[in-house]
């Protein structure tokens, strides 16, 4: 049995609970709305948008783990292949709360959504179309982790530990 299952069956606090009382505490009068707000108009597409674009750099900054290696990933996948991504978000759904869960000691908040971007993918040298096209609207599923750093939970003062991304099939 896990020590956070024991904890469980004497308090009867729940991992989400626990994880949400210790986001709070942290975020001192912060109302657990406003930070999912924050995390919807701001941290959400700000992580897609650089992940659009390639921002490599910004995205080092705010990962760690296993979301680094993705990131790494995908920047070694793009380089190989010469490509660039059209960066244009067009729309998403709603950002939806998976989860909130504690991982290594730290509250980690679940998130998912669907954006919605052009396919084109253009060749880094010549900037020809190479795939994809500028017309081919195609929603993309994005799922990530993100743990809450000290300081303003309504700023940028987040982690992304976990992150992954699924093209989906175009509707026609």
């Amino acid at each position: 049995m896990r020590a956070m299952d024991a904890w469980d069956s004497v308090s009867g606090e729940t991992e989400y609970g626990s994880a949400v009382r210790i986001l709070q505490e942290r975020c001192g009068s912060v109302d657990f709305h406003d930070i999912f707000n924050a995390l919807s108009k701001s941290v959400v597409p700000d992580v897609v948008g650089a992940f659009r674009e390639g921002d490599w750099a910004w995205l080092k900054k705010v990962s760690e783990d296993a979301a680094e290696r993705e990131f790494f990933r995908a920047s070694k996948e793009r380089e190989t292949k010469g490509e660039v991504w059209d960066s244009r978000i067009l729309g998403h759904q709603p950002v939806e709360i998976s989860d909130v869960r504690i991982l290594k000691n730290d509250p980690v908040v679940v998130v998912s959504t669907v954006f919605e971007h052009v396919t084109a993918r253009r060749d880094t040298k010549t900037g020809e179309l190479v795939s994809g096209s500028e017309s081919t609207i195609v929603p993309f599923y994005y799922a990530m982790a993100i743990r809450h750093e000290l300081g303003d939970p309504l700023g940028f003062n987040w982690k992304v530990v976990e992150f992954q991304s699924q093209e989906m099939a175009a509707l026609a």
